[in-house]
């Protein structure tokens, strides 16, 4: 399957402490991966783009830390693994439409 119809979505997970507890992880080795499917969209329109950026985030809250937890450091190490996943998985597809509309989600992901 050609790097157009999949891009596999790697979530680097920075080391981060949870209820005391420190998570390690080499983002290289351990880092949770998921595939994204892009094949069916028109990566030359915006409605192609703004679908993709979307599937983009729900992977990467799939595998992130809860972004919502009432535990603030576990909400924060999620926001911040969403953004950079999300920042990573833009630079890697490197679409003109995406990264516009990625631009408007600004650190957001």
């Amino acid at each position: 399957m050609s790097n157009r119809k999949l891009h596999k979505l790697t979530i680097a997970m920075i080391a981060f402490t949870i209820a005391g507890t420190a998570l390690a992880s080499d983002p290289a080795t351990d880092a949770p991966t998921v595939r994204v499917e892009y094949g069916d969209l028109n990566m030359n329109t915006r409605a192609g783009a703004e679908a993709l950026h979307q599937r983009l985030r729900v992977a990467a809250r799939s595998v992130c830390p809860d972004t919502t937890s009432r535990n603030l450091r576990t909400s924060i190490a999620g926001r911040q693994c969403v953004a950079d996943a999300v920042n990573r998985a833009v630079a890697d597809i490197a679409q003109p439409q995406l990264a516009l509309v990625h631009a408007k989600f600004g650190d957001k992901g």
